[in-house]
């Protein structure tokens, strides 16, 4: 199964059989970061994370900052609430 994680001016998580979401005009996932205090990549990540434990995203970086960034998010447990609210604003 393929699924991507496009970085550019958003973060579009897509994955074959999982939805996809984006995060600049998800306002669940915004609501997340300012609640654990993570920017909304970060919850993209976890999001993506949560949906499955066979899911290995491998996200792209141009900086040690990102690099740590994306590190972080696997520390972030979301709630089975917490991921279908991000999921239910997938557009």
């Amino acid at each position: 199964m393929a699924g991507t994680i496009e970085v550019g001016g958003d973060l579009t998580v897509n994955r074959l059989g999982f939805g996809a979401i984006r995060i600049t005009t998800n306002r669940p996932a915004h609501e997340l970061a300012q609640r654990y205090n993570v920017n909304p990549r970060q919850v993209g990540l976890a999001w993506l994370l949560a949906r499955s434990p066979s899911i290995m995203p491998i996200p792209g970086t141009g900086s040690v900052s990102h690099l740590e960034g994306n590190v972080a998010a696997a520390a972030i447990r979301l709630t089975p609430t917490e991921v279908a609210s991000v999921t239910g604003n997938a557009g």
